[in-house]
């Protein structure tokens, strides 16, 4: 079972980082969300008349590229408004459909996010500005007028996210279960907001990604947080809530794991009290490559090494005392620093011994 210390270490920093920036999850990004206050946008929006009963919604299939698809360009169109875009490409992007009505995918946040991490750099209205330039400039209407009306929305949503994460976090709420609740009250929230905001086939298009990563992570800590449940019981509902996830996201968290599993193996082998010739043939019938194999008994070898090396050092740092030495003093650091570099005659070596050493203070 898993440890309370250890697990509210680990819950207290998933608190931090995912209330900070909750609506990113699990789902990376190239660049980093922003949130943008009340003020700072409700002058700047155009007025836009598209309905969103005609937008194209392809959150479910793989738009297929044609000439009767319209896009906003990849690559920037004039000098970039911020030194930070300099040398990158635009990260998503707004497309037309044939009738002339905005694609909702993913790319679509992913383009607004890209301009809207310089607000802080160029000021929120400038960023806005140059989203709704390219909007304006490259699609057809209505889809022109949707993706500024769907801007708009977005906004609005980013100043509820931005309320959301100003909620207070003191020590007293950061155990087990008021940690875990506090996390999925923000995420519900959250979903709340989005709701209000757009309508069913906008939200699952822009964050239904990000809402299946998130739920399942939730759901895993929760789990994992179970007191009443054993291990072998967590490793099987860890599974059944795995298959439960899209097929794509389900095979990239199984080869996840299964990387996971494989280098934990290695390590283990390489740490192991086994000889060389058994470690050879265990991981040969696990298929490990040969040049994987050598490269995993070299490093045995040279831990041996290491080891015999780090115990005649540590007697003669040990007789340091007897020599009148008192450890935390400078003369003493001193003395031991020479010692590491007499007996470890490279950096990493070094470095290794100085984290024992500590260990072992």
């Amino acid at each position: 079972m898993i440890q309370n210390k250890q697990r509210q270490v680990i819950l207290a920093s998933l608190l931090l980082t995912v209330l900070a920036l909750l609506a990113l999850f699990l789902f990376l990004a190239s660049y980093e969300r922003v949130s943008l206050k009340e003020s700072e946008t409700s002058t700047t929006l155009s007025p836009v008349l598209a309905q969103n009963s005609q937008l194209t919604d392809t959150s479910d299939q793989t738009i297929e590229q044609s000439s009767e698809i319209i896009s906003t360009p990849g690559e920037h169109d004039q000098l970039v408004i911020s030194e930070a875009l300099n040398g990158t490409s635009i990260d998503g992007a707004l497309r037309a459909d044939a009738n002339g009505n905005l694609i909702l995918e993913l790319g679509v946040r992913d383009f607004f996010d890209y301009f809207l991490s310089i607000a802080d750099d160029v000021g929120p209205q400038q960023a806005i500005a140059e989203i709704e330039r390219y909007a304006l400039s490259y699609l057809p209407e209505p889809a022109s007028l949707q993706a500024v009306e769907l801007l708009a929305k977005y906004l609005r949503y980013k100043q509820g996210e931005y309320q959301i994460q100003q909620t207070p976090i003191t020590q007293e709420t950061l155990n087990d279960s008021d940690a875990l609740q506090l996390l999925r009250t923000s995420f519900d929230q959250l979903k709340q907001e989005r709701q209000a905001l757009f309508n069913p086939t906008e939200d699952q298009a822009l964050f239904g990604l990000e809402d299946t990563y998130a739920n399942h992570t939730l759901s895993s800590l929760e789990l994992m947080a179970d007191q009443d449940t054993t291990d072998e019981q967590k490793r099987e509902r860890l599974l059944v809530l795995e298959s439960q996830l899209p097929n794509d996201v389900s095979a990239s968290f199984a080869e996840t794991r299964d990387n996971r599993e494989f280098q934990q193996n290695i390590e283990a082998e390489i740490g192991s009290k086994k000889d060389d010739a058994e470690v050879y043939e265990t991981l040969r019938s696990q298929g490990v490559e040969q040049q994987q194999i050598d490269s995993i008994i070299a490093r045995r070898q040279q831990q041996r090494q290491f080891d015999g090396t780090y115990l005649r050092y540590q007697v003669k740092k040990n007789s340091l005392s007897q020599d009148g030495l008192e450890p935390g003093t400078s003369a003493y650091q001193a003395r031991v620093n020479a010692l590491q570099n007499q007996f470890f005659s490279n950096p990493e070596d070094r470095t290794q011994a100085a984290l024992r050493d500590l260990r072992q203070d």
